[in-house]
């Protein structure tokens, strides 16, 4: 992986142990799929391949899962302003472990959803998909990105 000079300042600006956790993931087989989602036939096929993710860790946290029409309908609100619908999914072992939603629009990010699994955990895929998520984010423009209020 060629590390963009965004990836390795950002990068140089976490804790130890976050840092530790990023450069582990892709040494122990964790692979990103980073998309900037173009149409709703994109999307449709997208936030399907991580519903069950999604479902899976919302329930483990609490929290109600959102349905595929809420993030369909969120996507194409977000493309049709002018934004952009970010997606990055982390696989392991060829199963998506770990997904970061993001939505760009002008210099502003705005974090929507992380979902994982316990073997995502295990394997530091959340902590890799959202630095992926901050960099590909500022490639898109973004030069603040919110994390929210969860």
């Amino acid at each position: 992986m060629v590390e963009s000079d965004t990836y390795v300042n950002l990068l140089a600006s976490y804790d130890s142990k976050r840092r530790y956790d990023i450069r582990r993931a892709p040494r122990v087989g964790v692979t990103l799929e980073i998309e900037a989602i173009q149409s709703g036939d994109r999307a449709a096929e997208i936030y399907e391949s991580i519903m069950p993710l999604h479902r899976e860790s919302w329930a483990r946290t609490g929290l109600g899962a959102h349905t595929l029409g809420y993030w369909c309908g969120f996507s194409k609100s977000i493309r049709e302003s002018g934004g952009h619908d970010l997606v990055v999914r982390a696989k392991h072992d060829g199963e998506t472990v770990s997904a970061v939603v993001v939505h760009v629009r002008g210099s502003s990010a705005f974090y929507q959803m992380n979902s994982s699994s316990i073997s995502g955990q295990k394997v530091s895929a959340n902590p890799f998909a959202l630095h992926a998520a901050l960099v590909a984010s500022s490639g898109l423009g973004a030069k603040y990105f919110e994390l929210g209020r969860y």
